[in-house]
């Protein structure tokens, strides 16, 4: 209380130090950095991730992107192995793909016999000049397994450039001048682009373009329901300001101790707004109510806090505990978001209790005058309550309905991880993403590391064959739609060779 007294007796310099502990938050916001990486809801030393790091550095593995090229009466026309060409020869010139690690008709080596000599060359290592020359090309690459449904679809009809690039970080630029190339073709191919960290960083840019939007519209409800509330200009905005400065004030903090903004604190704003807002209303429909009676804005005040200020302090110390308890999650951006709620609910209670005071003592006199007290009870609230006087036995035997239905809900609840699902299904992303799994074997890629005991273990034809094995039965399985490996090399040197 003794806090509230001092707003109540030096409401300007309390407002003053508001204005300038805002200052000091809103002073680390072009310090943000944007996280939409989901690979970062692992903890770096979490073992998966600390394999996964391995495995791509033992084995010079980068993140992909996929370009699919789709003309309906066939890839193998002159003009569209022309194009093909061009796109793959300018794409390794743009800044952050690995050049060297692209997979494409025109860069990728094929293994071939011409009169009893090994030739290793890509199949488009020059273009056609004959149908002849085409049909040569088109049984070249569909008789290699390890091209067919990867490079090009069984049915000829589409052909995919597989582009690896240094990090996720640049996805987005390197996207952006692929479509640029491709864009500037002109010719009856179809183009679609798909990959994982492409759906990642689009997902992610969305994610913060949706809550830039969700973010003001739940400001503009909330602000609509206190008007309706209190029909005042005057109680309505330091409720307002209570919340817009509670998550200022979290995520200047946030920023300030140098944790990016990923995707889940992203929705620190929606969760906080109208839990910062709850406060705030207590105070001001009670104080709604006193005032007309008392004309003492001061005693109103006091005798609002001091019937209010320990359930307040109570309820606002267990919101926050419950949401600092997911520091003991295991995943780094759920921790963030539950500290950093947990801070911005005592926030909202430092605001309450010293913001809404001091701006209620600068209200001028006359904007207070026209304030009543309203003793008429709600007719919603008097049919609601006589419902539930009435029909109690009824309303506990829907709750019990309710509550199973929800159990039966909750069972039927799928993890869904594929970035791609997130999207609408009229999404270009996941447009491209359907028709290059219809066309080749898949966008997204798995690696399945096979270790031995004994050096040179890989070199066994048993374990070869154990290899070639496997990647039949997630084959014929329909587990994957496409496997390659070591086995895969050897079978098509044999093949050549004999």
């Amino acid at each position: 209380m003794m806090i509230v007294e001092f707003a109540l007796k030096r409401p300007k310099t309390v407002i003053v130090l508001v204005v300038l502990i805002t200052i000091i938050f809103a002073s680390q916001f072009p310090r943000v950095k944007i996280d939409t990486d989901p690979e970062n809801m692992l903890s770096p030393e979490e073992p998966v991730r600390v394999f996964h790091n391995k495995v791509k550095k033992e084995f010079g593995i980068n993140e992909m992107i996929v370009l699919g090229i789709l003309r309906e009466d066939g890839i193998f026309h002159i003009d569209t192995l022309k194009r093909i060409k061009e796109i793959t020869d300018r794409i390794m010139k743009i800044k952050g793909v690995v050049a060297e690690d692209i997979v494409s008709l025109s860069v990728t080596n094929n293994v071939v016999a011409r009169s009893g000599t090994l030739h290793v060359r890509p199949p488009l290592y020059r273009i056609p000049e004959s149908n002849r020359d085409i049909e040569r090309l088109k049984k070249e690459v569909l008789d290699n397994p390890m091209f067919k449904d990867r490079l090009v679809s069984a049915d000829a009809r589409g052909a995919a450039i597989y582009i690896p690039i240094v990090s996720k970080e640049v996805a987005h630029e390197v996207a952006s001048e692929i479509r640029a190339i491709y864009e500037s073709m002109k010719g009856p191919e179809k183009y679609y682009m798909a990959g994982l960290p492409l759906a990642e960083d689009t997902f992610g840019a969305e994610m913060f373009k949706q809550m830039a939007v969700v973010a003001p519209l739940a400001g503009g409800f909330l602000m609509i329901l206190l008007w309706l509330m209190f029909r005042r200009l005057s109680l309505v905005i330091p409720a307002m300001v209570v919340a817009m400065l509670s998550v200022l004030w979290t995520m200047g903090a946030m920023i300030g101790m140098g944790y990016t903004v990923h995707i889940m604190s992203s929705m620190i704003p929606v969760f906080l707004m109208p839990i910062a807002v709850c406060d705030s209303v207590h105070v001001l429909s009670d104080f709604y109510e006193r005032y007309p009676q008392l004309k003492d804005r001061a005693r109103a005040i006091k005798e609002v806090f001091q019937e209010l200020f320990k359930p307040m302090l109570y309820t606002s110390l267990t919101t926050s505990v419950g949401f600092a308890n997911l520091a003991w999650a295991k995943i780094p951006p759920v921790k963030v978001f539950g500290l950093f709620v947990a801070l911005g609910v005592m926030f909202a209670w430092l605001l309450t209790i010293t913001f809404v005071p001091a701006s209620l003592m600068l209200i001028k006199t006359q904007r207070l005058e026209g304030i009543r007290t309203r003793h008429k009870k709600s007719k919603l609230l008097t049919l609601f309550t006589g419902l539930s006087i009435k029909k109690s036995r009824l309303i506990i035997i829907t709750g019990v309905i309710m509550v199973m239905v929800a159990i039966y809900g909750v069972s039927l609840l799928r993890v869904n991880d594929n970035p791609v699902k997130w999207f609408k299904k009229n999404h270009p992303i996941r447009v491209a993403d359907s028709v290059l799994n219809r066309i080749i074997g898949g966008t997204y890629i798995s690696y399945l590391v096979f270790e031995g005991k004994e050096k040179d273990s890989m070199k066994d034809p048993q374990v070869v064959k154990y290899i070639d094995n496997l990647q039949q039965y997630l084959t014929e399985h329909h587990l994957v739609g496409k496997t390659t490996s070591v086995a895969d090399v050897i079978k098509r040197i044999n093949y050549v060779l004999h």
